[in-house]
C-alpha cells in the first residue's frame, strides 16, 4: 500500500486521487496541498483527509510528511 499525498488538486492532481478511489488495494490519499480552498477541500472531503493534513502550500504538506515519515 502506497500514501499519495496530492500536491495540487486541479486537473492532474484530481486524476491521481480518482486512481487511488478506484484502486483502494494499491494506494491511498492521506494529504493534500492546494492554495486554493474550494479545491483543496473538494479533494479532502472526497478522500477523508483530516485537516491536520490539509495545506494551503507544498512546503508545509513536505515538512509533515518527512516529519511523519520519520516517526513510522
Amino acid at each position: 500500500m502506497v500514501d499519495l499525498l496530492i500536491i495540487g488538486a486541479g486537473e492532474r492532481g484530481s486524476v491521481y486521487a480518482g486512481y487511488a478511489a478506484k484502486h483502494p488495494n494499491r494506494c491511498r490519499v492521506v494529504g493534500v496541498a492546494e492554495p486554493r480552498q474550494s479545491a483543496r477541500q473538494r479533494l479532502a472531503d472526497a478522500h477523508g483527509i483530516p485537516l491536520e493534513y490539509q495545506f494551503a502550500d507544498w512546503r508545509d504538506a513536505v515538512i509533515k510528511a518527512v516529519r511523519t515519515s520519520d516517526a513510522r
